[in-house]
């Protein structure tokens, strides 16, 4: 063989190696990089839907029935999917009733409150409406939150006593209540809503109530007069007290007088677009415009604690102390007009922690601030 023949194929066979080596090192390469740079896989339909969180809604709920903690969820892509039962939620604080979707619009006075009908069915001496008196009366209604029973239209000259299951719902307006000797309406039990009447005494003030509420209650566009204490409330609530037109107390010798007063225990509500004026019998102003304590009687203890309180956009006036709080968080006091017709002080909070959300101002709209 030529020797130049033989140098070339030497040269040959190691271009040939060296070629196979750089393959193999370019593939190792590729490999690497495919290592460290994976190709995005396709998406893959789930085999199964994920938990669910309940779906709250703004309905409330019917009496006759508890609300319905399933969950809907939004259409599958895959019609067959397996889906979850929700996790129930843990308890809530109670809230407070739905506010009327439309209140008054101006401050609450005379002419858009309180009873505006004068042919009124009259019952004399105080009544306590349960179950008999109901069937006898023959009220409209069935006691459901859908279609409640309904005293309407009734002149009361007496105490007006409300002592019905608390899962019975019960409404109460048009009508016109005197009172008896400690309260004019009393609502002891029963799921109860009262609007549009006029409570008071026919004649001379009464050392009592307009109202006292030992559970729940709802009480929208009355117009309530003469007591020492317009509206106490003293239960877990919930509780609205909305468009109300609360004046003219009633004050004699060793009276305590608040416009509206919760206490003790009296939690979870709402005191909302009120004209709540403090002015007295005698010429004085009430203790307070609106009193929140947390004033455990005797053996109450901590369950006398007054807490989850919404005070807003009212009308104060003419009292020692607008607001008088002595109320545990949460509690929220904003945007009420708070006028300069007080004696100690517009809002004093008396226990720690800032329940001034903003928004309070005198007539004048100079920003009102809280007192400790």
């Amino acid at each position: 063989m030529h020797p130049r023949t033989s140098s070339r194929q030497v040269n040959d066979s190691r271009r040939t190696r060296k070629l196979l080596a750089s393959s193999a090192l370019l593939v190792i390469a590729v490999i690497g990089v495919a290592a460290c740079n994976p190709a995005r896989a396709r998406p893959v339909a789930s085999t199964s839907s994920p938990v669910l969180s309940p779906v709250r809604t703004t309905e409330t709920p019917s009496s006759s029935a508890p609300p319905s903690s399933t969950a809907s969820s939004a259409p599958s892509s895959s019609s067959d999917a397996p889906t979850s039962s929700p996790v129930a939620p843990p308890p809530a604080l109670p809230k407070p009733p739905p506010a009327p979707s439309q209140g008054l619009t101006g401050w609450p006075n005379a002419s858009n409150t309180g009873v505006q009908v004068s042919d009124l069915k009259e019952v004399r001496g105080d009544q306590l409406v349960d179950a008999d008196w109901i069937k006898k009366q023959g009220l409209p209604g069935s006691g459901s939150q859908a279609d409640p029973y309904r005293i309407e239209k009734y002149l009361v000259a007496g105490m007006l006593h409300i002592d019905l299951p608390e899962t019975t719902n019960l409404v109460v307006s048009q009508s016109r209540v005197y009172g008896g000797e400690f309260h004019a309406l009393w609502i002891e039990g029963g799921t109860v809503t009262v609007q549009d009447t006029t409570i008071a005494p026919n004649g001379k003030g009464l050392s009592g109530n307009g109202i006292v509420a030992y559970r729940d209650g709802t009480f929208l566009r009355n117009n309530i007069y003469g007591f020492n204490i317009a509206i106490m409330v003293q239960g877990q609530g919930p509780y609205l007290i909305q468009d109300n037109f609360l004046h003219d107390t009633y004050f004699q010798s060793g009276d305590h007088t608040d416009v509206i007063n919760m206490n003790p225990n009296a939690s979870n509500g709402v005191v909302k677009h009120n004209y709540i004026d403090g002015i007295r019998s005698d010429g004085d102003y009430t203790h307070n415009g609106i009193g929140i304590y947390n004033d455990p009687g005797a053996g109450s203890g901590a369950n006398a604690v007054s807490k989850n309180w919404t005070i807003e956009q009212n009308f104060i006036t003419r009292s020692n102390h607008l607001i008088f709080a002595a109320a545990s968080p949460p509690f929220v006091v904003k945007d009420n007009v708070l006028t300069t017709e007080y004696k100690y002080a517009p809002f004093h909070n008396a226990l720690p922690g800032n329940a001034d959300a903003g928004g309070n101002v005198d007539q004048n709209g100079k920003a009102v601030k809280a007192q400790g």
